[in-house]
């Protein structure tokens, strides 16, 4: 209410995005403007005029512009010697389902302990529980072993003590993942032909549950800038144009990377309309 939008953001599963992306491919290829391979992997990219070779499993292909965004762990930026800068929070992220006792009404919460931010997120109804949440909890390195350790009842009880009722009682738990949390930063996101993008080009603490959104807004901006050089009749892997790309983005991205990286506190008006993209 006080930003003026029905909603600050929303959570979507992965698989459902990923399935709504494949529709949409599998129906630009219907057409002959997609081709698509799959199950397929990357063995390597070799730069050549005009381009860049792409060695797959079964095939080899050029193009003028390959989009590198295969993670945060990316194989092909270490095989093309672009380098990250990292630094290592000394925390984990433990990730799991929640059942609620109550409705969540669609709401997110975050509660910035002293130990770390514990986030929960709506997600809808399933056979078991009908009021579900995800939980994002950040942790000391020397605390992750000894919570996943404990028993679901032991878990969930120190969650509570720790997180408060606000979003009311938790009466069960799903799977525990864990994940550590680093900072890293592509020190190139852009060569001729190429583009690194998504966690590849920069990984960032969950804090503020950035990272997505920040990708997000850095493939708009890629989109346009091949929307301008296709009609400007230029290459779409000509590396001034790709270098414009990035210097409109490396200003967002660096926001967003101090924010999450130096300020654990409530997000602020004008931070929290920068993360909508107003």
């Amino acid at each position: 209410l006080d930003e003026g939008v029905p909603a600050l953001g929303y959570v979507v599963k992965n698989h459902v995005l990923g399935d709504v992306l494949l529709h949409r491919l599998r129906a630009l290829q219907a057409t002959g403007r997609v081709t698509i391979f799959s199950p397929e992997s990357v063995r390597g990219l070799k730069p050549i005029p005009g381009g860049m070779a792409v060695e797959l499993g079964r095939a080899e292909i050029t193009a003028a512009l390959v989009v590198l965004a295969d993670g945060g762990r990316s194989g092909l930026m270490e095989q093309l010697g672009i380098e990250q800068t990292q630094r290592n929070y000394q925390q984990y992220g433990i990730i799991a389902n929640v059942a609620l006792d109550r409705p969540h009404g669609g709401t997110a919460w975050e509660r910035f302990a002293t130990t770390g931010p514990m986030a929960l997120l709506p997600l809808t109804a399933d056979t078991d529980f009908a009021h579900r949440a995800g939980l994002v909890w950040t942790v000391p390195d020397d605390q992750v072993e000894a919570l996943c350790a404990l028993p679901d009842k032991d878990f969930l009880a120190l969650l509570q003590k720790r997180f408060g009722y606000r979003a009311g009682c938790f009466l069960a738990l799903g799977k525990r993942d864990r994940y550590p949390l680093t900072m890293r930063l592509a020190k190139e996101q852009v060569r001729p032909a190429l583009v690194v993008l998504g966690n590849a080009a920069h990984a960032i603490h969950p804090v503020a549950g950035q990272g997505y959104n920040l990708s997000i807004r850095d493939t708009l901006a890629l989109a346009d800038n091949i929307s301008g050089s296709l009609a400007q009749q230029v290459s779409v892997g000509d590396l001034g144009r790709l270098l414009a790309y990035q210097q409109q983005q490396l200003r967002d991205q660096g926001l967003v990377s101090r924010f999450c990286d130096d300020y654990c506190h409530p997000i602020k008006t004008r931070f929290t309309r920068k993360a909508m993209g107003l």
